[in-house]
């Protein structure tokens, strides 16, 4: 697969959880839906590939029934595209030499052209277009010059194993060479497909006959017996290897717990406070009163002449009702 088509398609299937709200728990539960589609895909794939016929196009062609047994459905799809293309191809130039030949490749109705060079010692092939060196498949090209040279079958260093039915199995190394590990559930799904089948298909078989019926449920029930003896016996295998382990984790060094740092004692049962909330206790041990604030209100309305002596803050009076003026000797005889 092309880059190109890998980004487009990671892109379209990413896009949904890559919004700015959504959080990193809801990312990760669509990515994995998005995984399992992947792997559901795959599985389907493969299973037509391995228990369905790729439809030729021409039954008649050895090429393409060899391609048809290899590569998967999919790769296969595009190789008939190729293979349907070099039926329009033309040889417009053959030049030999002592160890190679140099066709020039052109189409009906296309005024390009390509250059193909074949080695009929080691049957190699080299094309202009470099399909090959692009997707992994032989160009329409290529089988041109195959078919004029008389090759029948496609030598087995054009058919890349990442598209053949048997891609998964073996060693699968990424691009930095580090080993890729296959995954655990895919495998397991992959092998009960591939026995059930096949049981499957023996069943429906051998159920007309009652001869052939007894003849598989004994096979079973011996294979069956045969599977518990080897169950038992890795489970036995097992737990040695686990008494083993334990015995050598007793023998050494056991640790003494974690280590406790050294405590300071206080005066009293009171919880230590620190020294903020020392400062935000005395800003409000600090507030004002009401008459304080009154008096701060009030002093900027005195005079500047005027004075007042007394320890108390000055309060205001109500305006009182106005008495008769008395002299000083109306108030002694009075």
């Amino acid at each position: 697969m092309r880059s190109t088509q890998l980004s487009e398609n990671l892109n379209s299937d990413s896009k949904a959880c890559m919004k700015p709200g959504v959080d990193i728990k809801q990312f990760f539960a669509h990515f994995e839906r998005v995984v399992e589609d992947k792997r559901y895909n795959e599985l389907k794939c493969e299973y037509d590939s391995c228990h369905k016929l790729a439809m030729l196009r021409y039954e008649m062609s050895p090429i393409l029934i060899q391609m048809a047994k290899v590569y998967t459905h999919t790769v296969y799809n595009l190789f008939q595209q190729e293979f349907a293309q070099f039926l329009a191809c033309c040889i417009s130039l053959r030049i030999k030499t002592p160890h190679l030949i140099e066709y020039v490749i052109t189409k009906v109705n296309q005024q390009r052209s390509w250059t193909v060079i074949f080695d009929s010692s080691s049957t190699t092939i080299n094309c202009s277009c470099k399909k090959f060196e692009t997707m992994g498949i032989l160009c329409c090209h290529a089988l041109k010059v195959f078919e004029a040279n008389d090759v029948k079958a496609i030598p087995d260093k054009y058919i890349l194993k990442r598209w053949t039915k048997e891609g998964h199995c073996g060693i699968i190394h990424n691009v930095k060479g580090i080993q890729v590990e296959e995954d655990h559930i895919l495998s397991t799904t992959r092998r009960y497909r591939q026995l059930a089948y096949k049981m499957i298909r023996l069943v429906s078989e051998v159920s007309s006959s009652e001869e052939y019926c007894q003849l598989v449920d004994d096979s079973i029930n011996t294979l069956a017996g045969h599977i518990a003896k080897l169950y038992l016996q890795t489970q036995d295998n097992d737990k040695n290897r686990d008494d083993g382990v334990n015995n050598i984790t007793n023998q050494g060094t056991q640790p003494k717990g974690f280590k406790q740092r050294p405590t300071i004692k206080r005066k009293g049962s009171k919880r230590f406070k620190g020294w903020v909330k020392l400062q935000t206790k005395r800003k409000k041990n600090k507030t004002p009163t009401l008459g304080q604030s009154a008096s701060k209100e009030y002093q900027p309305m005195l005079s500047d002449s005027f004075e007042v002596h007394c320890s108390a803050p000055p309060c205001y009076d109500p305006p009182q009702t106005l008495v008769t003026q008395l002299s000083f000797t109306d108030l002694l005889t009075g």
